[in-house]
């Protein structure tokens, strides 16, 4: 059943929020006290927070005018300092005419930032810049001031340069130089009266003015007359000042020195009666020509009319003063006459060299042509009358003359070269006579350095002209000049007696070549031309023969015409073996191809024709090399002309070398390189036997041992080609080695240089005629022969290299006896023209054989075809 809770005493209580502390007994605080306080001390915060805010609000005014004032500050340093546009930065009037919108700048500056600002910061800003705008203003006034003085100054100071310029453009007048010179001193003293200068001030202002116009003038002057400019320097040095002069002579020294030059070079063209630029001419020439220049003109400079010129680089192809000739130099020669005579002698300027040589060539010419006698034997003999009138057309001064004054004067006259001593013109002496000591002495030597220098130059012109004509004479003998005659050599006013003698024994060298050659191209043209192809004479001729035919023989004649001159002459021209020589070593294809079959060609009509010229070796080897590889290989002509570039290609020939040293290479030369392949060289075929092998073991064993050395060389030759180079090794080693008629060992031996490998086959195609010759040289010394033999000695040897005919060492067999002949043996081979004669004969003669074989076979043919169409019992048709 429910229970009712019974509470004990002091177990409830109020909560908490409805219990009070009250008490009867008040306090001060009781009654208001408190919150009186409490009102105050708010009122007292209130006016604290009111002092913060207004201390808040100053430090910002304050920060926005000085940050104003710094804007300000760095705006006008811009507007006084700026380099583009600063006040402070200009000058002269500008900076006077600028001083209002300068200032006008500083307002609308300070206005600019104080615009942005409240009263209170307006009255901070201002209190910070009033200083530096006083400051800014004072400044530009200053420097109005400042600029105003120097634009005082330099307007006057420009107005006296202007007045001096102005006389420098008057330098020639010396009343306007005077005139503009006083003004600008009177400009000078009317600044030195604003300046305050003292009176010794004005003077050395003055001074210094008038010492520069001097300088000036003077300089003016050096550019077109140093001399007066020296001249005008010396008159004037005391109005100078000595750094002034010292640095006026230091710059005109230059030009007066080439001045100098110039005046000594011009004097020395000034000769005497008996000086002469141009050495080497006949006195005679000399004694003419001072005739002439005594009646023309006394100088090589001077021009018609008395006017100088200064350059001798050519004519000078003016009018003189004296009228309307263009007559100039020593001679007064006119400008059409001389571009004649220039063009005709090759002379490089109108020097006084070229004056002189110009000169006796041209009174040589016209003389000649006037009168047809010689000049020279003219003067000599002392035919004066004919001289001048021969000449009179020449030269209007010598026809003024008559005969006794002409001859008086060429007896008096006479020549002598310029020396080259330094002379000065009057006008030149005194300048340097006024010069201090070395300065006159600085421009002697110049002078005399200069003068050396321009006779050496002129010395060298003429002498390389020498040279080019000497050299013209002979391009013209080499090239067979026919107009070319000991006449126009003899007269030749350029070349010296040395040089003529030089050229005439060329030239009657070249004539006698040129006779020659027209009787061997005579011979050959008749197919009879015989030279010796071991002689030097023999060679040349045949080149001479090939130079003279090939120029007139049409390109589609010209290699039959080479294969009959090698026929007849037994040698390849010179020519010939350097175009084929070129075109081997080319590295075209179809270059090497043609000079391959060219090659091939000429040595097929005389297997020695190469070797009888130097490198012709090379060439035969070409052809050889050629004709086993398109012959025995089967390459065309295109792969067999790769083949011998290859042979030459350095990267080919390194490959070459490491092939020669492999083991493949080096087996086959020891196969090859034994006697039974040697002796297969030799091999006659399937019905004969391989020759033996020289005479003893150890001719064979020397002979093994040359051809291997040739089977190693044309493998190397042939880039390890083995088929090639044992075609190459077997035809070097036959035309060293083979079989004899004449060996004492009999036929079947091969041996060194037999006769039938050094000398030719005769008419009939045997070597028959050296034991004829043989045997007769025998008869002739009294020793009758059954048989002879030829045996090849060091004799041989030494003639074959040297390409001469060989010699042999006789031995005679008489009843059974075997003797030697005491003397060597040669023999002469029938001429070309001989052997080409007879192979034609023998042609012919196997043409006319096969001829009628053919026509037997077919009289043959006939007899069968009628027997085959008749009755074969009884024959009958």
């Amino acid at each position: 059943m429910p229970s009712v809770p019974s509470y004990q005493p002091g177990q409830v209580r109020d909560r908490p929020i409805h219990q009070q502390g009250i008490t009867v007994r008040a306090t001060p605080d009781d009654m208001g006290a408190a919150i009186g306080r409490g009102m105050e001390s708010a009122a007292a915060g209130v006016a604290q927070v009111g002092d913060a805010l207004a201390r808040v609000k100053a430090l910002e005014d304050e920060t926005i005018a000085r940050r104003g004032r710094n804007e300000y500050m760095s705006e006008l340093d811009a507007l006084r300092y700026d380099p583009e546009g600063g006040y402070l930065q200009r000058t002269g009037k500008d900076a006077i005419d600028g001083l209002p919108a300068y200032n006008t700048k500083l307002a609308e500056l300070r206005q600019k930032h104080a615009a942005k600002m409240t009263p209170a910061q307006q009255n901070l800003f201002a209190a910070a810049v009033d200083p530096l705008e006083a400051d800014a203003r004072r400044s530009g006034l200053i420097h109005k001031g400042n600029s105003l003085k120097e634009f005082v100054v330099e307007e006057a100071r420009n107005g006296a340069e202007n007045l001096k310029n102005e006389a420098l453009i008057n330098y020639r007048d010396s009343a306007q130089w005077q005139k503009y010179t006083s003004a600008g001193l009177q400009e000078i003293a009317t600044l030195g009266e604003k300046l305050g200068w003292t009176p010794e001030q004005l003077k050395q202002q003055q001074s210094d003015y008038l010492s520069d116009a001097h300088r000036l003038t003077a300089l003016q002057l050096a550019g077109d007359d140093p001399v007066a400019a020296t001249e005008y320097a010396l008159k004037h040095r005391d109005n100078m000042s000595a750094s002034d002069h010292l640095t006026l002579m230091r710059e005109i020294m230059p030009l007066v020195g080439d001045a100098v030059t110039r005046d000594a070079t011009v004097n020395a063209s000034k000769p005497g009666a008996r000086q002469f630029a141009a050495s080497g001419l006949p006195s005679e020439a000399y004694s003419l020509l001072g005739v002439i220049a005594g009646t023309e003109s006394p100088g090589y400079d001077v021009i018609n009319g008395g006017s100088r010129f200064s350059s001798f680089s050519d004519h000078p192809r003016q009018k003189g003063a004296g009228g309307t000739s263009t007559a100039a130099g020593r001679y007064q020669v006119v400008k059409g006459t001389w571009d004649r005579v220039a063009g005709a002698l090759g002379l490089p300027d109108f020097s006084p060299i070229s004056q002189d040589v110009a000169a006796w060539w041209l009174a040589q010419q016209d003389y000649k042509t006037r009168t047809g006698r010689d000049l020279t034997a003219d003067l000599r003999g002392g035919n004066y009358a004919e001289v001048r009138a021969g000449l009179g057309a020449t030269w209007e001064g010598i026809h003024k003359l008559s005969d006794k004054q002409f001859s008086e004067r060429m007896q008096a006259s006479g020549g002598a070269v310029e020396t080259g001593k330094v002379v000065f013109s009057p006008r030149v002496e005194g300048m340097l006579a006024g010069l201090p000591a070395n300065y006159a002495a600085r421009l002697r030597e110049s002078a005399d350095t200069g003068l050396s220098t321009f006779l050496t130059q002129q010395n060298a012109q003429i002498k390389a002209h020498r040279v080019a004509v000497v050299d013209d004479y002979k391009l013209r003998i080499a090239s067979d000049d026919t107009s070319l005659t000991r006449a126009e050599i003899l007269d030749d006013p350029i070349i010296d007696k040395g040089d003529k003698a030089t050229i005439l024994n060329s030239l009657a060298e070249k004539l006698g070549d040129t006779f020659k050659t027209q009787k061997a191209v005579e011979a050959f043209q008749a197919g009879r031309l015989a030279i010796d192809p071991y002689d030097s004479d023999g060679r040349k001729l045949t080149d001479n023969v090939w130079k003279s035919i090939a120029t007139t023989v049409e390109p589609a004649r010209l290699r039959p015409v080479m294969e009959d001159l090698v026929r007849q002459t037994g040698i390849v021209p010179q020519p010939v073996a350097n175009a084929i020589r070129a075109d081997l070593t080319s590295g075209k294809v179809a270059n090497v191809a043609g000079a391959a079959r060219l090659a091939l060609s000429l040595h097929s009509i005389d297997t020695a024709a190469f070797d009888r010229r130097d490198g012709g070796k090379e060439i035969q080897d070409a052809a050889v090399a050629f004709s086993h590889l398109t012959g025995n290989v089967g390459l065309s002509a295109e792969a067999a002309a790769q083949r011998l570039i290859d042979m030459r290609d350095p990267e080919k020939l390194r490959e070459r070398t490491a092939l020669m040293q492999s083991k493949p290479i080096k087996d086959f030369v020891d196969g090859q390189a034994v006697e039974s392949a040697v002796r297969d060289i030799f091999d006659p075929g399937l019905i004969g036997t391989d020759p033996k092998l020289g005479e003893t073991p150890a001719q064979s064993a020397a002979m093994v041992v040359e051809y291997r050395s040739l089977l190693e060389e044309s493998l190397f030759d042939a880039a390890g080609d083995q088929d090639t180079a044992k075609a190459l090794a077997a035809d070097r080693f036959r035309r060293r080695y083979g079989t004899s008629d004449f060996s004492i060992s009999g036929s079947k031996v091969v041996t060194r240089l037999p006769p039938e490998v050094v000398y030719p086959a005769g008419k009939d195609g045997t070597h028959d005629y050296i034991r004829q010759q043989v045997k007769a040289a025998l008869s002739a010394a009294g020793a009758a022969s059954d048989k002879v033999f030829l045996q090849a000695d060091g004799l041989t040897d030494r003639d074959f290299k040297a390409g001469k005919p060989a010699r042999y060492q006789v031995w005679y067999e008489k009843d059974g006896v075997l003797e030697m002949f005491r003397l060597p043996f040669f023999a002469v081979p029938p001429s070309r023209a001989d052997l080409a004669a007879a192979k034609r004969e023998r042609s012919e003669l196997k043409r006319d054989e096969n001829r009628s074989r053919l026509e037997a076979g077919r009289d043959r043919e006939g007899n069968l075809d009628r027997f085959l169409d008749g009755n074969p019992l009884t024959g009958e048709q």
